[in-house]
């Protein structure tokens, strides 16, 4: 019985980090938040932008600039290898 149970803890823990992996991938991030994330200084996302280095998005022109987490998610593992 306890290994059942141990066994049904971590399908239950990949399940749960499964989703928020997809959580992650669905969002859109600010500026901000990606410099957060990315534990990098804010000027460092807008010049990255300014530059093409990082993928964003700017629906109108009036609109803030927004990181889709799929996309700096495929960036970063991308950097990863090199690439």
């Amino acid at each position: 019985m306890g290994i059942e149970l141990t066994v049904l803890i971590r399908k239950a823990h990949l399940r749960r980090k499964r989703m928020e992996e997809r959580k992650i991938a669905d969002i859109l991030y600010s500026a901000a938040e990606i410099a957060r994330l990315l534990h990098t200084d804010i000027r460092n996302i807008y010049e990255w932008v300014k530059t093409g280095e990082i993928p964003h998005i700017k629906l109108t022109e009036k609109s803030e600039i927004r990181f889709a987490g799929w996309e700096i998610r495929a960036w970063l593992d991308k950097k990863a290898i090199g690439e």
